[in-house]
């Protein structure tokens, strides 16, 4: 896989709608956290909140995309499953 597939791919889904939502959120948290001055505890949270934030967002991402393909697959078998008892030729093919 080449340089430019990868970044290809990063581009195509740096629009999506959660891809979006988690980079403005670690934004403004990084924001937060150079701006206003925290105690020592809360600094040292802060990043943790921030990989946490990735890493339940990829995971339901991830689920979600499972879910839709399933979804996808089960409606296809169904309408493969329609046209069993047709006896036409548009059925056939």
């Amino acid at each position: 896989m080449g340089t430019k597939n990868i970044l290809a791919r990063l581009i195509k889904y740096s629009w999506r709608p959660e891809v979006f939502f988690a980079l403005t959120l670690i934004l403004l948290l990084l924001a937060i956290y150079f701006i206003f001055p925290t105690s020592v505890l809360i600094q040292t949270q802060i990043p943790q909140a921030i990989i946490d934030v990735a890493i339940f967002g990829v995971l339901i991402v991830i689920f979600n995309r499972i879910r839709e393909r399933r979804l996808d697959i089960k409606r296809w078998q169904e309408e493969i499953d329609d046209y069993m008892g047709w006896k036409e030729p548009e059925a056939t093919h």
